[in-house]
This record gives structure tokens, sequence and C-alpha cells, in this order.
């Protein structure tokens, strides 16, 4: 006996219906997907990492600065500051692109997001196509 999967609608309840005043984002027949909410939370983390990091390498860049006009620092520890500062800018640059990239892709799926449509509540069925069963699911 093989079990095939496969997807399928399920029936609409009414409870699941989302009224217009309660649909976040504005226009109602253009709702706001969770997975929007939680890209722009991950986005707001990620740019808060940038400013953090971007602040430490100015730090550190001034440091280095510092210790380079000081003719009593050794070569060694201008170099290793120097190190230090560099790599740090080069982190505060990976995460300024990739926070600028992850805002673009939220701006572009908030703008071509589809227009509502009222589809099946999650489920899944339990079916027989000729002998053998069927597991069928809605997502």
């Amino acid at each position: 006996m093989a079990l095939l999967v496969a997807v399928a609608p399920a029936a609409a309840r009414a409870d699941d219906q989302v009224e217009a005043s309660e649909t976040p984002g504005g226009d109602p027949r253009r709702p706001l997907p969770a997975g929007i909410w939680i890209a722009a939370a991950a986005t707001a983390g990620l740019a808060t990492t940038t400013t953090i990091v971007g602040l430490t390498a100015l730090d550190l860049r001034t440091s280095f600065d510092r210790a380079n006009r000081d003719p009593r620092q050794s070569a060694a520890e201008r170099a290793r500051l120097r190190d230090t500062a560099l790599e740090t800018e080069h982190v505060a640059t990976i995460a300024a692109v990739t926070t600028i990239v992850a805002a673009a892709a939220i701006l572009v799926i908030y703008l071509t997001r589809p227009e509502r449509r009222d589809l099946p509540a999650p489920g899944t069925e339990l079916a027989r196509l000729g002998q053998a069963p069927v597991l069928s699911a809605s997502f």
C-alpha cells in the first residue's frame, strides 16, 4: 500500500474571514502578510547592528590615527590597531550592504504584494485514491 501526499484546497470557514477594518497595512484589498512584518523586524535588527558596528569601527579608526601620530607607540601596536580598525570597517560595510539589500527586498515584496484572495483555511484530510490512501493538506 503506497502513501501519496497531495495538496488540495480545504473548505473555507466563516470564522476565518478577516474584516477589512482588521487588516493591517491600509488597503483591505492588498493586506500585508506576516512575512513582511517579520522581514521588517529582521531588517531593523540589521540596521541596529550596522549602526553599532559602524560606530565601533569609527572609534577604532580614531584610536589608530591617534596611535599613528604618537611616536611612543611601537610599530607592532600601530599595526595591531590598524588591522583591528580595518577588519571592523569591513564588517560594518558588509552589514550595511546586507541591510540595504534586505530593505530593498522588503520594498519589492511590499509593492508587488498580490490582491487579497479568500483562501481556504489550512487543514489535512485523509482520502482514498483507488486502493492507495491519500493524505491531502492545504496551507
